[in-house]
């Protein structure tokens, strides 16, 4: 199906959806409280349908009522599970003290979100898995053995974890430097980068900053880098590479835990899932620049910047 024949039938979709309905006094088996009426959340929302096998309920943040009246409304209909459709909607569901299980989508950084994930909630995180970047990594510099990262505690020690058990997985070295600021930040990539193969750009607000990124940029082709970048739009500006994200996917996802949920198996035993099927997005004039080979085959089923 074509993007324009996509975008109709979503809107037909919204449609049919139409604004949220009246409280009902039987229970709602799903209901999907999503962040708002546009493409991404509608895309979402089809993947929930296609992964559960049931059409939930829809309750739209961007109705214009109160959000304590919005929270009314869920509640009313005594949902058995709710999917949660963005980081707005995670956030205020979370501070809403309702019980029923909560199942997570189109959410970066979820653990930020809470010191201690509650029991009754689980989901897809909108990021890239980290063993996705080390099969990119790996596979376009095998012998790549030293990997920095520049981290903010406060938001990304769980991914630091992550890169952690990677490093020590493939027998690297993890180069880490914890910053409180992006002046730090900045002085750290300094320091570290002649001594590094490959640097993970971290989802972490502290570190993604436009000057940032460019002395990152200048530094991967100074010193022959591969700069594991977050999106298509780094990669355009420079970076080697990056994943695109699949919104269908990441919905469908949530609707296979919803599955899971409705079998019986309670959230805190349903792990944190990572955005699903993501195709690889490579900069061909880096790649050549700093001296990576892709193989014929990974070209062939990657998105390429020339």
């Amino acid at each position: 199906m074509g993007r324009a024949a996509t975008l109709a039938a979503l809107c037909a979709l919204l449609l049919a959806l139409g604004p949220p309905a009246a409280p009902a006094a039987e229970t709602t088996e799903v209901v999907a409280v999503l962040e708002g009426r546009l493409l991404p959340y509608l895309e979402a929302y089809q993947g929930i349908s296609e992964g559960c096998g049931c059409q939930p309920a829809a309750v739209w943040l961007d109705t214009p009522v109160p959000q304590r009246e919005l929270l009314r409304r869920i509640r009313a209909r005594h949902p058995k599970i709710i999917v949660a459709m963005g980081s707005k909607v995670l956030r205020l569901l979370l501070t809403s003290q309702i019980k029923a299980p909560m199942v997570y989508g189109l959410v970066l950084n979820p653990w930020t979100f809470f010191n201690s994930r509650p029991k009754n909630v689980t989901g897809v995180a909108m990021n890239i898995a980290p063993e996705d970047y080390w099969w990119a990594l790996l596979t376009l510099r095998p012998n790549a053995r030293r990997v920095g990262l520049v981290y903010d505690p406060t938001q990304s020690a769980f991914l630091v974890e992550e890169a952690q058990r990677m490093t020590r997985k493939h027998h690297q070295v993890l180069v880490a430097r914890a910053v409180s600021s992006p002046a730090e930040a900045l002085h750290a990539i300094k320091e570290i980068s002649p001594e590094i193969d490959a640097f993970w750009l971290l989802p972490d607000t502290t570190v993604i900053r436009r000057e940032i990124l460019d002395y990152l940029l200048l530094n991967s082709l100074r010193y022959k880098f591969v700069l594991m970048a977050l999106s298509d739009k780094q990669v355009a500006a420079g970076a080697l590479f990056s994943f695109d994200f699949d919104i269908r996917a990441m919905g469908r996802a949530a609707g296979e835990i919803v599955k899971v949920l409705q079998s019986g198996v309670p959230p805190s035993k349903v792990p944190l899932r990572w955005s699903p099927r993501p195709r690889l997005i490579i900069n061909m004039k880096t790649a050549e620049k700093i001296g990576v080979r892709v193989p014929e085959d990974l070209a062939k089923a990657s998105r390429l910047f020339d």
